[in-house]
């Protein structure tokens, strides 16, 4: 059992684990054990093993960000603490108030009031990390003392090594192959680019194996024999059923001639134009130049057995097929295996590829953040593990590792050998915070299974934070009744992860805590939670416009309402604007379809993406177009394709004039030369800067709507390729590295902020959402889904966590859009979706059961409306109002 966390009150030795749900106010508690570590507070069962210094209490989170915040939120908690012990000020909240009653002594105080003081003004040398940027420090910091060479370059990531890793093995595996080999070869990976794709699909992400002459030879040799071993297969194979399969085609080709209508066989079933192309795939791949399969689908392979050729023949006919066909089975089997041995061909080619990819980063003295994550992990297991485990210990006896939720199982491991979960020691302390209900990382190498198992190592001490600080009391209570009725019912529980009587993943209801302000819309409340829901079985296009549409529309209409955020004496505090509402989508897909909608009613908005790429901007291939041009400024061709690009908008008239008129050409060209020269003397920002005034794009673009946009992407793009040619060798060397940075992107994403994005709706992935806070929260999508057959139980259940950490971002409101929803073809399946789940829905349920399991489901919350998104929709175009007139105070 889990109990309810008291600051005040938790132990703070040996291993524990804090459940924080979204909005109960994690970092303050963070920060509040932090001050007790500093002081070394509590009684005799709750009290650190002695008070500690910043730098020995390890904090560790898992973006530079995050590490930002918390440290300065600790410093304020830090220098808050010291002046209520000094006596400058009275303490604001319970907790400082009864630190102080724990110190009734005046020299007490002081003391307090010294070390805390001195641990903030420490805060520069606190341990406060990213795993990434620990690790890094550990073996940087034990390079002599345990063996850990450390390398002189460290990278996010190797994308610009995995080519060169790539063409080594093609050349190595293909050029020595000919004849028959060689076919098969080509026949499996057609050319270098699909090589490339397929390998790069399957290369290990996280972990590279270990790199040895040993290990490649070994690699090398088992291919070559595993290649030889499949081309004399084939051989064999080709040669022992060439015969028998002329003998069935001849015999099928005589039982459906082309021009004899009382053939035995049913036609509409067993057609002789399709059998003729199952028979002429088989017979090319007998021929020596065939392919290594016959690609025939199982309905073919099925209608070719006995049995299969009985059932297509008509009535009142019989057949007596040769016994050859009863043997289609054992060949079936070969090319199964044959078929199997190429799957092991393809996964040694990978680790061939990871292998020398591994050799590369060795001799470039090159490491990634997880190739560091993977030696310390080496290290800690290693001869030398329990030195290295031991200084971690002197150096660091308590740890706090905050979002604990989006831990990979090798991060586990590390913090498990240096702080052994399982024993509880009470010389140190490691304090597990995160929330499993916000797990939404996977594929970042974050594992759910990870949390769960720390989470049974460190039963029972299991500890909750129950108040919710962020939303309204409606919003808390109508996701308490979502997720606790689903937890409530027979079966996995809200998140299915229940077994049995064992749940290690429960949903617990929390308290709210309120606000003080409340959103009025016409001096009224605002619901909390609007169900925009129909009843129609709209597919995914269908779904997208007809919810997009309607939220767009009620987005359009609160704004344009006169509604704000009030104090409890009615006194308005600040109006809503743009910027106070949030679009939560999956992916891009959803959110162009929602921004669409919002630009037909001249609703302001901004897309932020979990990748915010400056290079998948709309204007990036047009820049590539004008670099290519500029860097080989007399090829006409060149030009031409330049000045057709959308961003420099020129019309046909301008473009049929400079075709026309060789003098207005040559001048064009003159211009592109000195621009070439520009690029070589001051560089490509210089360069794109003039071309852009030479033209009068900035005025041109301002008057256009997301005109500003557009300039500022531009002249964004155009500083961060000025930066990058510092460490490229010319202009083409700059024009290369840009096509395979947008083909494979290996630099960080650089996001684009605008002044005016500061007042626009914002429509953002739920991924990017997570720990931000938004007034009013719209969902226009949460029954739509993409089926995953191989997964779906695991894609159910991040669709459920993503819908939880969607629902809690919200302060005020939520807008939901809900429909039957059918993939593809066939009927309702909003059943499989997060939502039918939480709702109760069964699968098969027809779509009319929809509304009255939602009405069920909030019936005892009043602050529920729902209304039915039907179409057409009008479209109300929006007009922004002017800011009403504060009330006298």
């Amino acid at each position: 059992m889990s109990e309810s966390l008291d600051p005040l009150t938790f132990p703070l030795w040996g291993s524990r684990l804090i459940e924080a749900s979204a909005g109960t106010g994690k970092t303050w508690t963070l920060a509040a054990l932090y001050v007790r570590l500093i002081l070394g507070h509590g009684t005799a069962n709750h009290a650190p093993p002695s008070a500690f210094l910043p730098e020995q209490i390890l904090v560790m989170t898992f973006t530079r960000a995050a590490t930002r915040e918390l440290s300065e939120r600790i410093r304020a908690r830090l220098e808050e603490a010291a002046a209520c012990f000094r006596g400058d000020c009275l303490p604001n909240d319970e907790f400082l108030r009864s630190l102080l009653d724990d110190h009734p002594d005046p020299l007490a105080r002081r003391h307090a009031a010294w070390r805390l003081t001195l641990a903030s003004q420490a805060m520069e040398g606190a341990a406060i990390h990213t795993l990434d940027a620990w690790c890094q420090q550990v073996l940087q910091d034990t390079t002599f003392t345990h063996g850990q060479w450390f390398p002189a370059q460290i990278t996010d990531n190797d994308d610009d090594l995995i080519p060169l890793a790539l063409q080594d093995l093609w050349r190595q595996r293909l050029y020595p192959l000919s004849g028959l080999e060689f076919r098969v070869f080509l026949d499996d990976w057609k050319d270098f680019s699909q090589f490339s794709r397929r390998i790069q699909k399957d290369l290990p992400k996280n972990t590279l194996p270990q790199w040895s002459m040993e290990s490649a030879s070994t690699n090398a040799r088992l291919w070559k024999e595993k290649h030889r071993e499949m081309i004399d297969g084939l051989k064999t194979l080709r040669t022992l059923w060439r015969p028998r399969i002329e003998t069935l085609c001849a015999w099928l080709d005589g039982q459906l001639p082309p021009t004899q209508p009382n053939t035995p066989f049913n036609q509409k079933t067993f057609k002789g134009e399709t059998v003729r192309q199952w028979c002429a795939r088989l017979l090319h791949w007998c021929e020596e130049n065939g392919p290594t399969d016959p690609s025939l689908t199982e309905d073919a392979w099925d209608k070719l057995t006995p049995a299969g050729l009985q059932a297509q023949v008509k009535k009142n006919f019989q057949v007596d097929p040769p016994a050859l066909f009863e043997e289609l089975d054992a060949f079936r089997t070969a090319l199964q295996y044959l078929n199997d041995q190429r799957k092991h061909l393809h996964d040694l080619m990978v680790e061939g590829v990871a292998l020398r990819l591994a050799q590369h980063k060795t001799q470039v003295l090159r490491q990634n953040f997880t190739d560091i994550q993977q030696r310390l992990d080496q290290a800690l297991q290693g001869p030398q593990g329990e030195s290295l485990v031991t200084d971690l210990r002197l150096r660091y006896p308590i740890a706090l590792i905050d979002e604990f939720q989006d831990t990979s199982m090798r991060q586990l491991r590390m913090l498990d050998r240096i702080y052994d979960l399982n024993a509880n020691a009470p010389e140190r302390g490691i304090f597990l915070i995160g929330d499993p209900k916000q797990s939404i990382y996977g594929f970042r190498d974050a594992d759910i299974r990870s949390y769960l198992k720390a989470r049974a190592s460190v039963a029972p001490r299991h500890y909750l934070l129950t108040t919710n600080h962020r939303s309204v009391a409606p919003v808390v209570e109508l996701i308490n009744a979502l997720f606790g009725g689903a937890e409530q019912r027979v079966g996995p529980g809200a998140f299915r992860f229940r077994e049995r009587d064992e749940a290690p993943l429960p949903f617990h209801p929390v308290q709210a805590r309120g606000r003080e302000e409340q959103l009025l819309r016409g001096g009224h409340s605002h619901p909390a939670l609007t169900v925009s829901w129909t009843a129609e079985l709209d597919n995914r296009g269908q779904l997208f416009e007809r919810m997009a549409e309607h939220c767009a529309e009620h987005l359009g209409r609160l704004l344009s309402s006169n509604a704000g955020f009030y104090t409890p004496q009615s006194t308005l505090q600040a109006p809503l604007h743009p910027a106070d509402l949030a679009i939560l989508v999956r992916d891009r897909h959803e959110a162009a379809a929602v921004k669409n909608a919002l630009e037909q009613r001249n609703i302001p908005a901004v897309y932020l993406s979990d990748r915010s790429h400056l290079l998948d901007s709309a204007e990036t291939p047009d820049v590539l177009l004008w670099l290519q041009s500029v860097a080989h400024p007399r090829n006409p061709r060149l030009l031409r394709a330049a000045l057709g690009t959308a961003t420099l908008g020129f019309s046909l008239t301008e473009l049929e004039q400079w075709a026309r008129s060789e003098t207005a050409f040559e001048e064009l060209l003159n211009f592109w030369m000195e621009l070439h020269h520009c690029w070589q003397r001051q560089g490509v920002l210089s360069m794109l800067q003039r071309l852009l005034h030479h033209f009068f794009l900035p005025a041109r673009w301002l008057q256009e709507k997301d005109g500003e946009r557009r300039l500022t992407q531009v002249l964004h793009l155009a500083e961060f390729l000025q930066r990058t040619s510092a460490g490229l060798e010319g202009p083409e060397a700059l024009i290369q590295w840009l096509i395979h940075e947008r083909q494979t992107p290996t630099s960080s994403p650089e996001e684009l902020r605008l002044e005016s994005d500061a007042d626009r709706v914002r429509i953002i992935t739920i991924h990017k959402s997570k720990g931000l806070e938004f007034p009013v929260v719209y969902l226009p999508f949460t029954t739509c889904f993409k089926p995953q057959p191989d997964a779906e139980e695991k894609r159910l259940q991040e669709d459920i966590r993503l819908l939880y950490v969607a629902l809690t971002r919200a302060q005020h409101a939520l807008w939901i859009g809900v429909s039957p929803f059918k993939y593809k073809t066939g009927g309702p399946q909003f059943s499989a979706s997060a939502l039918g789940w939480l709702l109760g829905a069964a699968p098969g349920d027809p779509a009319e059961r929809l509304l009255p399991l939602l009405r069920e489901t909030w019936k005892n919350i009043p602050e529920v409306r729902f209304t039915e998104a039907s179409l057409p929709l009008a479209t109300t175009p929006f007009t922004p109002l002017p800011a009403p007139a504060l009330r006298p105070a």
